[in-house]
């Protein structure tokens, strides 16, 4: 639980039981919400990387093309 969450519950003591149910439903969907997050931000990532190994790779076969038709 976040700090804050905490400090919060502290002050309000009773009054937060009644919620625990939904709070740990909360939390769950919360976990796999930021799962997802994470996997689509690594996802991303590797496009990006494998989009710039492509572009490397065809930057060099055009390299290597110029410099068979200048020889």
């Amino acid at each position: 639980m976040h700090k804050l969450c905490q400090l919060r519950a502290r002050k309000k003591g009773k009054k937060n039981k009644r919620r625990t149910g939904k709070v740990k439903e909360n939390k769950f969907s919360f976990h796999i919400k930021a799962w997802l997050r994470r996997k689509l931000l690594e996802v991303k990532q590797q496009m990006r990387r494998r989009a710039a190994l492509r572009f490397c790779n065809w930057a060099l076969t055009c390299i290597h093309i110029c410099n068979i038709l200048r020889t």
